[in-house]
């Protein structure tokens, strides 16, 4: 991108994780798999971590879609610890809606991680 070629980390971190929300929203979830592990990848390398939480959010929901349920949780929690660490209330609030999609999918042991975390998440 533009971004990426001027040097601009913090904004080509946010242009791959929008790209990949507006593929999810169009329902190429594969794509949006690709552009938010990419939004992931550089975020940890550039200790970006309010960026890093919301792109765990958008890989979460998208995993969700793509029937990774264990994934998906997998990020959730990643998020849920991030936004604890940041006092990120939006992006907690944002897990919990996450958490809820993915429970009545989920397997027993799952269904377990999922209420474990949104019980974590009322205390």
């Amino acid at each position: 991108s533009i971004y990426e070629d001027l040097g601009n980390v913090v904004r080509t971190i946010g242009r791959y994780n929008d790209l990949g929300r507006l593929e999810a929203k169009m329902e190429n979830h594969a794509t949006a798999k690709e552009l938010l592990f990419r939004s992931i990848q550089l975020a940890q390398e550039h200790n970006k971590l309010d960026t890093l939480c919301r792109a765990y959010i958008n890989i979460a929901n998208t995993l969700l879609y793509l029937d990774e349920i264990d994934l998906a949780i997998d990020y959730a929690e990643k998020g849920q610890e991030l936004a604890t660490r940041l006092h990120a209330h939006t992006e907690f609030e944002a897990i919990k809606v996450i958490l809820t999609k993915i429970y009545p999918s989920a397997t027993a042991w799952s269904k377990d991680r999922c209420y474990n975390n949104l019980i974590t998440m009322e205390e």
